[in-house]
C-alpha cells in the first residue's frame, strides 16, 4: 500500500502496528485497490452476506459497536537438499479476533490455534486494550508483538523469526505510537508473558524506533534492548518502505544483534531481508526475495543466504494465495538446498 501513498498501518487496521482486522477503511481499500475482482458490499464482513447496516455493528464503523475479524492459513512447506527431503501440509492458523470500540478506547483480542513443536491447542494469544490519546497518538497496552522494523506475515524471514519477532514470539508490553505526515514515534517497553516469568530466560526490555517520510517512501531505525537472567541483546535495525511506483516497491530489513550469553564470549549477528515487488495487474504481485543470516560474523559456519521469486494473488476480497521459493544456502552444512511454501489465506 506505500505505493499508493499509505504509510501508515493504522490507516487500514485497528491495529497501529498494523496486521488483524481492518477498519471499515482498510475493507474498501481491499475491494478497490488490493483485489482483482470484486462486487459491491463483498468487501463486508462474511463477502457481503450481513447487510450493511447489520455490518456496521460487528466492523467497528459506529462510534461504538463490535468488531469481527479473523484468520484461516492452510500451507505447505517444503525443504529439500542432498541430506534431507520433507514435505508438510498443515493448518498454520485458525484465528477468530473480537473487539469493542467506545469513544477512544478500542478492546481486541484474539483466540486460535498455536502449532509448536510439543503442543497444539487453542488460547487467547493477542490481547490489548488502544487508548487514541489524540488524532496522532496511541497507548496500547497488552500482549502482542512489539512493533519494530517491518511488520509483514512472513515470518520465516530472518528481520523477524531469526531476531526475536517470531509468530509465537508475543511479549507483555505497554507501547506508544505517534504518526504524523512527515514522521512516526514509536516507544514501549515489554517482558516475557506472565506465565514464562518464572523461567531463567525470561526477558525483560524497552524499545524506540523513529521513522522519517517523504511522498511513498518510508525509511525508519530502531534499538531494542533485552535482558534475562542468562542473556542480554542489543539489536540495531534500519528498514525501508519504498513505492517506486504505482507498480514497484522495495521493502528492505536488516538488523546487527549483540549478544552475551553467560558462560560465552560477546557475539554480534546480522539478519537482513529484502523483496522488491512488481504489480502486473491489480491483484497480482510478483516478487523477488533476499534474506541472509549470521548468527555470529566471527563464524562463517553461522550463515544462511536465501534468494528466489515468489507471487502474491488477492482473486477477491478476503483471499489470498502465496507461493515462494527458494534457493538456500546452509554454510554449516555447505549445501545448496530449496525451501517452498504455498499459504491460502482467508480473512474475515
Amino acid at each position: 500500500m506505500i505505493r499508493h501513498g499509505y504509510v501508515h498501518c493504522a490507516s487500514c487496521h485497528f491495529n497501529p502496528a498494523g496486521g488483524g482486522v481492518l477498519t471499515p477503511y482498510g475493507k474498501s481499500l481491499s475491494s478497490e485497490v488490493l483485489s482483482t475482482w470484486s462486487y459491491k458490499g463483498e468487501e463486508r464482513v462474511l463477502q457481503g452476506a450481513l447487510s450493511k447496516n447489520a455490518s456496521s455493528w460487528v466492523q467497528g464503523e459506529k462510534e461504538s459497536s463490535f468488531i469481527v475479524g479473523g484468520d484461516l492459513r492452510y500451507i505447505q512447506v517444503h525443504q529439500e537438499s542432498s541430506s534431507v527431503r520433507r514435505r508438510k501440509w498443515f493448518l498454520m492458523q485458525a484465528d477468530a479476533e473480537l473487539g469493542a470500540k467506545w469513544k477512544n478506547l478500542l478492546f481486541l483480542t484474539t483466540f486460535g490455534q498455536e502449532k509448536t513443536a510439543n503442543t497444539d491447542r487453542y488460547r487467547f494469544r493477542k490481547t490489548a486494550v488502544v487508548a487514541t490519546v489524540n488524532e496522532s497518538a496511541t497507548l496500547k497496552v497488552g500482549r502482542a508483538h512489539p512493533n519494530l522494523g517491518l511488520m509483514v506475515s512472513e515470518h520465516f524471514l530472518s528481520s523477524r523469526s531469526d531476531s526475536g519477532l517470531g509468530p509465537l514470539e508475543y511479549k507483555d508490553l505497554a507501547e506508544v505510537q505517534a504518526n504524523f505526515e512527515t514522521f512516526g514515534i514509536v516507544a514501549g517497553v515489554e517482558q516475557s508473558p506472565y506465565e514464562l516469568r518464572s523461567q531463567s530466560n525470561a526477558e525483560r526490555g524497552f524499545y524506540l524506533q523513529g521513522e522519517y517520510i517523504v511522498e511513498n517512501y518510508k525509511f525508519g531505525v530502531h534499538y531494542w534492548n533485552r535482558r534475562a537472567d542468562t542473556f542480554s541483546k542489543d539489536r540495531y535495525g534500519a528498514h525501508a518502505l519504498l513505492g517506486l511506483s504505482k507498480r514497484w516497491a522495495l521493502l528492505t530489513d536488516g538488523q546487527f544483534q549483540q549478544q552475551l550469553q553467560s558462560g560465552s564470549p560477546r557475539t554480534w549477528g546480522l539478519f537482513a531481508s529484502t523483496k522488491l515487488t512488481y504489480e502486473p495487474f491489480q491483484g497480482l504481485w510478483v516478487s523477488a526475495w533476499l534474506d541472509y543470516s549470521q548468527r555470529d560474523l566471527d563464524d562463517n559456519g553461522t550463515s544462511r543466504q536465501r534468494f528466489g521469486p515468489g507471487f502474491q494473488f488477492f482473486p477477491r476480497p478476503h483471499m489470498e494465495l502465496q507461493a515462494i521459493w527458494l534457493k538456500e544456502n546452509n554454510k554449516s552444512t555447505g549445501q545448496w538446498g530449496d525451501y517452498a511454501l504455498l499459504t491460502l489465506h482467508y480473512y474475515l
